[in-house]
């Protein structure tokens, strides 16, 4: 489905990235070639891919990068659309980019904690210049920050989109850059904050699509019943190496308010 805004051609938003990239910033594409080499889209892996999403996003020079798993999305929601999207802990803005040229929303938030993050999704988003899409900073936890995204999106989000921390605070060597470890751990909220969050935001026929990774399941899947969610949907991603493409590295789950019950014994 073609969006309602066409986007500036790819050369124009890759001038406008550089022209506003800071000498500690890199320009990471969004390109179909970066996963599996593109084989998941076919033959012609860019053929019918929004040109626009390969002049790419702003990202730390040394710091946190979005992962090459994150372009799936675009196989989750090819020819759907949704009015109001909402990318919870939206980082450099690579699943909120995707999903708002594959579903053309008429608004579409990209929420981030971290002020420096924040600022940055912000410049991106700029320079891409498409109608409706904004950065926005604050805590996913709080209750006016839930207010104020239903207040500026017209309502409950028909799609969110996220990628939240893999790892507890503690869990192993933090890392040198504040702003990754701040990405991965769950300084600031875990599984179960953003999927809580997501469950008060999104609308009643609305449905969520989370990245998380595929060895630690047994901490998303938790959080999907505490939320009140169901699972609509399950991708894995398997890993890229030549001799590891039979583990997964990452899952997809789509969810929303009907679908299979994550189903917990009772008293467990």
């Amino acid at each position: 489905m073609p969006p309602e805004h066409p986007a500036a051609p790819l050369e124009s938003v890759r001038r406008r990235l550089e022209a506003v990239k800071k000498p500690d910033e890199v320009l990471s594409p969004l390109d179909p070639r970066g996963l599996m080499q593109g084989s998941w889209r076919g033959p012609d892996p860019l053929a019918g891919w929004p040109e626009h999403l390969r002049a790419g996003v702003l990202e730390a020079r040394q710091g946190y990068r979005f992962r090459p798993e994150n372009l799936a999305l675009a196989a989750l929601l090819e020819g759907t659309r949704a009015e109001r999207l909402l990318d919870l802990g939206a980082g450099s803005g690579s699943l909120l980019l995707l999903a708002h040229a594959f579903t053309a929303p008429r608004r579409a938030i990209g929420l981030e904690r971290q002020p420096q993050a924040a600022e940055r999704l912000g410049r991106t988003l700029q320079a891409h210049g498409l109608p409706g899409l904004e950065a926005s900073c604050a805590d996913l936890r709080e209750e006016a920050t839930h207010a104020a995204l239903l207040d500026a999106l017209g309502g409950p989000a028909d799609l969110i989109v996220t990628n939240p921390p893999f790892y507890p605070a503690a869990w192993g060597r933090p890392s040198p850059h504040p702003e990754t470890h701040a990405s991965t751990h769950a300084l600031h909220g875990d599984a179960a904050a953003f999927l809580a969050a997501a469950a008060r935001l999104l609308a009643p026929a609305g449905r969520a699509c989370v990245v998380f990774d595929a060895t630690r399941l047994h901490d998303l899947l938790p959080a999907v019943t505490a939320a009140g969610l169901r699972l609509r949907q399950l991708a894995w991603i398997p890993d890229q190496r030549p001799d590891h493409h039979h583990l997964a590295t990452r899952c997809w789950l789509e969810l929303g308010r009907e679908g299979a019950a994550v189903w917990t014994p009772p008293g467990a």
